[in-house]
């Protein structure tokens, strides 16, 4: 049976080849349901409350809030590197929360109509007129860059978060 003992090693190759066939086979697998996951987690609408409050100071005990999360990398490449995210989200506030807030910065009436996201134009009241505070957006810290707009008058603030 010498033979059935130098079969052994070429059977455990071949179990071994399997194996890692069957792991490289379900990444692959993952790696294509990525875009689909990505496109409908884009396309999804949030309205926890954690984060606006965290990351947008001066909002106070807001109403409520919907925003999204998007990003101009592909975060289904297997290249490494760093992936830029995006948030953007309409605050309904309380009328006194925008008043202080309106109170707390110089405001101006933004020079161009800031984007809305399609998916969050619903939130957005009918003639919003925006205005915006160079030196709120300058408190914002290290790798976030953070850009407010605010309607006094209907009590609804818009957020455009980029993370680096």
């Amino acid at each position: 049976m010498p033979w059935l003992l130098a079969a052994v090693p070429i059977l455990v190759l071949l179990a071994a080849c399997g194996g890692v066939a069957w792991l490289v086979g379900e990444e692959v697998a993952a790696d294509r349901a990525c875009p689909d996951q990505f496109a409908a987690d884009k396309a999804r609408i949030r309205t926890e409350r954690g984060f606006p409050a965290e990351q947008v100071p001066g909002l106070g005990d807001f109403l409520d809030v919907h925003w999204q999360v998007d990003t101009e990398a592909n975060p289904c490449s297997r290249a490494p590197g760093p992936t830029d995210w995006m948030y953007q989200g309409v605050v309904r506030l309380r009328p006194a929360d925008a008043r202080a807030l309106a109170a707390a910065y110089p405001w101006k009436a933004a020079g161009t109509e800031p984007t809305v996201w399609p998916g969050l134009s619903p939130y957005v009241p009918a003639g919003v007129r925006w205005r915006h505070s160079a030196a709120y957006d300058e408190g914002a810290a290290g790798s976030r860059h953070l850009q407010l707009h605010l309607d006094p008058d209907r009590a609804v603030a818009l957020f455009h978060l980029r993370d680096s």
